[in-house]
C-alpha cells in the first residue's frame, strides 16, 4: 500500500479497534507475532503487508473494504460523481426537450400537409364532377346534332327525290352552270354535296368522336 493510504488504514484499525473494545494483545495473538511487534505496525514503523491487513480485518469481525474506506475523501468522490450524473441527465432532458419541439413542428407541418391534400382531393373531386356534367352535356350536344343533321338530310332527300323536271327547269334559269346536266345528275351532285350517298348519311367526324371520349371515361375518374 502508498504510506498515505497505508496511514489512513492504521488509523481506521485503531478507531475500529478501539470501538470494538479489542486489545492490541489479542490481535497480536491472532496473527502470530508480539504486542510490541503489532504495535511498530500500528505506529506505522512496521510495513502493513496485504495479508496481515486481512488477517486484522478478520479479527475486528469487520469487511476488510470498510477499512479501506476514507468518508470524506469518497463522500467527495461521491458528490462528483453524482453531480456529473445530475448534469448528464439534465443535458439528455434539454436534448430530449429539444427534440421534442422539433417533432412537434414537423407533426404541425404534416397536419397542415394534410389538411392540403384534403382540399386538393375536395376540388379534384369537384373539378371531376364538372369534367362528367360537361361531357354528359356534350353527350346530349352530340345526339342532338346528329338528330338535328339526320332529319335535315331526310329532308333534303326527300326533297331532291321529289324534285320535278319543271322545277329543275326554274332552278336552272337562275343558274346557268346547271344548263348541262339534267334532272338525275342534279340530284345525284347535290346529294354528293350534303355528304348523301345511295341514300345513306355521313356523319359530321367531330361527334363520334366525342362520343368515343365520354365512352372512355374512366369510372373511377367520374
Amino acid at each position: 500500500m502508498e504510506e498515505n493510504q497505508t496511514t489512513l488504514v492504521i488509523q481506521k484499525i485503531i478507531e475500529t479497534r478501539k470501538l470494538l473494545g479489542i486489545s492490541q494483545k489479542q490481535i497480536a495473538e491472532h496473527l502470530n507475532v508480539s504486542a510490541p511487534h503489532y504495535n511498530q505496525i500500528e505506529k506505522g514503523t512496521n510495513n502493513l503487508k496485504l495479508e496481515v491487513f486481512l488477517q486484522i480485518a478478520e479479527k475486528l469481525g469487520v469487511p476488510a473494504f470498510t477499512l479501506l474506506y476514507d468518508e470524506e475523501k469518497d463522500k467527495a468522490i461521491f458528490d462528483r460523481e453524482a453531480q456529473f450524473r445530475v448534469d448528464s441527465l439534465e443535458q439528455k432532458a434539454n436534448n430530449l426537450e429539444k427534440e421534442n419541439a422539433r417533432l412537434l413542428k414537423h407533426i404541425q407541418k404534416l397536419d397542415n400537409d394534410i389538411s392540403m391534400l384534403k382540399e386538393i382531393i375536395k376540388l379534384r373531386r369537384t373539378i371531376e364532377k364538372q369534367q362528367r356534367e360537361i361531357m354528359l352535356q356534350l353527350k346530349e350536344l352530340s345526339e342532338i346534332a346528329i338528330n338535328t343533321k339526320k332529319r335535315l338530310v331526310n329532308f333534303t332527300t326527300d326533297y331532291l327525290d321529289n324534285l320535278s323536271e319543271n322545277q329543275f327547269d326554274t332552278i336552272k334559269q337562275s343558274k346557268p352552270e346547271l344548263q348541262h346536266l339534267d334532272l338525275a345528275a342534279y340530284i345525284s351532285l347535290q346529294k354528293r354535296s350534303l355528304g348523301i350517298e345511295l341514300d345513306q348519311t355521313q356523319e359530321d367526324p367531330i361527334w363520334p368522336k366525342l362520343l368515343k371520349a365520354y365512352e372512355q371515361l374512366d369510372e373511377d375518374t367520374l
